[in-house]
């Protein structure tokens, strides 16, 4: 038991995660559910070696093989509620596909002009173009390079979804859900973005509020998350990383740049 303090940790954060509960609060017209996944990536996030020094950054080897394990058996789950609901999937089908182009074109029309507008250079490029995960690592370390501007500007996005990401995913997917105004299923949809952790935060909030809608909400995610991480790579490469590098273009027309390759 060489790693029994991790396991003594984990044991400890999943017990006062628990132990918390879910609690709403009252935000302008709707409300912010706070679910235990939640509170978890918070404590996990403070036993960090650098601030406790119960763990030592030796012994902590094993948690990406440990964090590997739980994607595996959240895959098994959501792979378990797929075949009983293949005919509301079939049925959303044109939906499923349709999304992909707010996932990542929204990114680039919403995010790239507030990013140039805050004084970014090419480095708005590499944060807008998509959400910032693995596959956008790939795409802007093979074409420009990670220690360029545009691999500066994807790495800042991924670092802040890694640490902040499915905490923001968890508030918003409650508060959106609060104001009634899409279905719940709607939103079960848009919580896959291609992201497990950021997918289970925002689908967990939806369960938790539509609890008689578990397994459609577990089904509809878990189907958008993995068509997202299917198509994602593909469609960021072809469209929406050539449209982010455009509109760069034309928001910085007559600005000294560098230009963009």
């Amino acid at each position: 038991m060489q790693n029994w303090r991790l396991y003594l940790a984990l044991t400890f954060v999943v017990l006062v995660s628990e132990a918390i509960g879910q609690r709403r609060f009252s935000v302008g017209p709707g409300f912010i559910l706070l679910i235990p996944m939640l509170y978890a990536l918070v404590l996990g996030f403070l036993l960090n070696p650098k601030f406790v020094r119960f763990l030592s950054p030796e012994r902590l080897g094993v948690v990406p093989a440990l964090t590997m394990l739980g994607i595996a058996l959240l895959a098994a789950r959501i792979g378990t509620t797929l075949g009983p609901n293949l005919k509301l999937l079939w049925s959303l089908s044109w939906m499923l596909a349709l999304q992909e182009f707010g996932h990542f074109l929204g990114t680039v029309a919403l995010g790239l002009p507030v990013a140039v507008l805050l004084g970014l250079g090419r480095e708005a490029v590499g944060a807008t173009f998509s959400l910032a995960r693995e596959g956008a690592l790939a795409i802007i370390g093979e074409k420009f390079g990670l220690d360029s501007p545009e691999g500066r500007g994807v790495l800042s996005q991924y670092l802040c979804g890694t640490l902040f990401g499915a905490v923001y995913f968890g508030f918003m997917a409650g508060w959106v859900d609060s104001l009634q105004f899409f279905s719940p299923l709607s939103l079960a949809m848009a919580c896959g973005v291609g992201s497990v952790s950021m997918m289970a935060a925002s689908a967990g909030s939806l369960m938790a509020i539509h609890p008689a809608l578990k397994e459609q909400i577990t089904a509809i995610s878990g189907a958008a998350n993995l068509l997202t991480m299917m198509t994602g790579l593909y469609f960021s490469i072809f469209v929406s990383l050539p449209l982010a590098q455009f509109l760069y273009k034309v928001l910085r027309r007559g600005r000294s740049d560098e230009k963009v390759s």
